[in-house]
């Protein structure tokens, strides 16, 4: 029980941690709805509401997770088995490294961007500006890639499907949906935008 509590705290630090970026960023989105006028809204399609789903599934199984690691008396973390000549809990480290590094790339989106980072129905600001640093200087939607790598790193990590599930959904719906908001960023911001997506990759740094 003791390796499932000390799991459980490891997937509970980083929820904790995205809780504060994420309440000042709701925050500053209330602010300057209120403010004035807004900026452009992108045409999404369907395979937005994909992505969606995948999100919702992500913060689904990371909760779910958490409180399994709480309550689970008859069972532990660490599994037991090999797959090939590695053992099962190798996989299990190495998915809490991705688990974590998307938890971490979310909290730099999201401090990096502030109040331009903002909900996908919103649209932009009107006096919407180009941000570049941050996870931001290596891709160009690192929030994106945050929620693939947490479903991804949750499914090796508890030996999972169902984040998978997550994942690919997310993987159909990011290029439609980043393309729609990309319309609406050139537009609004021109070549400064073009030239940041000829530096920046848009999943992958350099491509």
């Amino acid at each position: 029980m003791i390796i499932n509590y000390f799991a459980a705290a490891i997937l509970v630090m980083p929820l904790i941690s995205m809780a504060f970026p994420t309440i000042d960023y709701w925050r500053s989105y209330k602010n300057e709805t209120k403010a004035g006028p807004q900026g452009e809204k992108a045409d999404y399609n369907y395979f937005f509401y994909l992505l969606v789903i995948g999100v919702v599934g992500m913060w689904g199984t990371w909760i779910f997770a958490i409180i399994w690691l709480f309550t689970a008396h008859n069972t532990t973390f660490i599994k037991p088995g090999s797959v090939g000549s590695a053992p099962v809990w190798l996989f299990q480290m190495v998915g809490l490294v991705i688990f974590l590094s998307g938890a971490v790339t979310y909290n730099l989106a999201i401090i990096a961007a502030g109040k331009y980072l903002r909900p996908a129905p919103a649209g932009t600001l009107d006096k919407h500006i180009l941000i570049d640093k941050g996870p931001f200087s290596l891709i160009r939607h690192p929030l994106y890639v945050a929620y693939f790598l947490i479903n991804i790193g949750l499914s090796l990590t508890f030996l999972y499907v169902i984040p998978l599930f997550s994942a690919v959904l997310i993987v159909l719906g990011i290029y439609p949906t980043a393309r729609a908001e990309e319309a609406v960023l050139v537009k609004q911001l021109g070549d400064k935008y073009i030239r940041y997506k000829q530096r920046v990759g848009m999943f992958f740094p350099w491509f």
